[in-house]
């Protein structure tokens, strides 16, 4: 696949009342609101003016403007080094738009398109994405963070952060498994407990090291030998940390879309390399658009 990329924003680093920010020019397709809200992820909330939670070993604050993106809890070194590369801001999806045009069948794409514009996908750690969405399983938005923030506080490393409060990153592999079984079920992740331990042993035992090589295919086998990961928490690991863009995972909303714009036929194999992208917009559309109106 080939990933159609820019270059990153340059950053100007400052400070205020709140704290040192770093600042960049706002790229066309880029909105924290729908980028943070759009089921990638489940650390980041409302705050204040913006979205804030913690990524990339860091509490982040995000305030958006109609020009300018401003990132409170990041210095300058930090934002290139794992920020803009979590962030996708390499990522030119006006090439990748028209790559989706192409591929798709009908016009919902470009209405979906259109009102999701700005949701971008993340590239996150694969060890915290196989655990969130191992936890994601038959599970709400908000129960998922709740499970997630308490899985972390209770065995993830501290974060000082911008605010003086303390935040915690997602617990290493190691960490979880020294909470064993029992102690991840009092922390409300049920029958989920058995698997995140034995996505914890297949780590440490290496089934991961070098997945960032292998084919979609190879990938997606790898993580299906993972206790209680099947096709759709695959290709959401695949398409939110593994940079397989044409991973086209399939929930609910989905086949709700497919059902009702592709009369219940909708060929994931040929909708090209960012079926994924467009999935997201597929998703956002009917999810939060469509289920209002």
């Amino acid at each position: 696949m080939t990933i159609q990329k820019t270059v990153y924003p340059t950053v100007t680093a400052s400070a205020d009342n709140v704290g040192s920010y770093v600042e960049f020019k706002r790229p066309e397709y880029f909105d924290i609101y729908k980028i943070f809200d759009c089921g990638q992820t489940f650390r980041f909330d409302p705050y204040d003016d913006g979205i804030a939670g913690v990524a990339c070993g860091m509490y982040l604050y995000f305030v958006q403007s109609d020009d300018k993106i401003r990132i409170y809890g990041c210095e300058e070194n930090d934002f290139y080094s794992s920020l803009a590369p979590y962030l996708g801001l390499d990522r030119d999806y006006g090439k990748i738009n028209e790559d989706i045009f192409a591929h798709f069948p009908t016009g919902v794409i470009q209405e979906a398109e259109s009102v999701s514009r700005g949701i971008r996908i993340l590239t996150q750690p694969l060890w915290e994405t196989l655990c969130s969405f191992i936890i994601s399983q038959n599970n709400n938005i908000p129960r998922i963070k709740k499970i997630i923030a308490s899985l972390s506080a209770e065995c993830g490393n501290k974060i000082e952060c911008f605010d003086g409060q303390i935040r915690y990153d997602f617990p290493s592999a190691e960490q979880l498994l020294l909470c064993g079984e029992d102690g991840l079920k009092e922390l409300k992740t049920g029958f989920r407990a058995k698997y995140l331990i034995d996505c914890a042993e297949k780590w440490q035992a290496g089934t991961f090291d070098g997945f960032d090589t292998l084919s979609y295919i190879d990938a997606k086998e790898r993580l299906l030998t993972v206790k209680g990961i099947g096709e759709k928490v695959a290709n959401c690991v695949l398409l939110f940390a593994g940079e397989k863009y044409n991973a086209f995972p399939v929930d609910v909303w989905i086949k709700k879309v497919i059902d009702k714009y592709y009369d219940g036929n909708l060929d994931i194999t040929s909708l090209g390399d960012y079926a994924g992208i467009a999935q997201q917009y597929l998703f956002y559309y009917e999810r939060y658009v469509k289920a209002d109106t």
